[in-house]
């Protein structure tokens, strides 16, 4: 499934296209796109892979942002598990990965039992994708990432 996303100042992620994180202050516009069913949940989940460096990955995954109850209604109940937080404007090279699960068996799990710790920087880290995927009966049904690209800024 084609999953749509775009940002404020225009800028849309095409698989692994440059944007600068500035591009990305605020959260994306979603668009579920082609095979999304009507009657089907949605979960999105955007991590970074390479915090705090790309070659040096010390912190496992880092979950930016986690939001359930997409659907293609007109204005679909979402909720937020994981409060969007920007990717850093003083690094560049980060892979900003969104992936789109769908719900195999109806809504996902109270917040309350997902693991997260808190909207902190430190609480983000360490996400654990898989369990959060296997407790919660999630398929992955679509995915999209950019590079973050930041002026004067060299990739590590």
């Amino acid at each position: 499934m084609l999953l749509n996303l775009s940002f404020a100042d225009s800028s849309t992620i095409e698989l692994g296209n440059l944007l600068p994180s500035s591009s990305a202050a605020e959260p994306p516009k979603i668009e579920l796109g082609e095979g999304a069913e009507p009657s089907t949940e949605y979960t999105l989940v955007y991590v970074d892979p390479d915090a705090p460096h790309r070659c040096d990955p010390q912190v496992g995954l880092l979950n930016h942002w986690t939001i359930t109850g997409l659907s293609t209604s007109p204005a679909p109940m979402t909720k937020t598990l994981m409060p969007y937080a920007p990717p850093s404007a003083r690094k560049s090279g980060h892979r900003s990965v969104y992936l789109l699960y769908k719900h195999l068996e109806g809504p996902l799990l109270e917040v309350q039992s997902q693991g997260f710790k808190g909207a902190g920087v430190e609480d983000r880290f360490f996400f654990d994708l898989k369990d959060f995927v296997e407790r919660n009966k999630l398929e992955l049904v679509g995915i999209n990432f950019f590079i973050s690209a930041n002026p004067g800024i060299e990739p590590k």
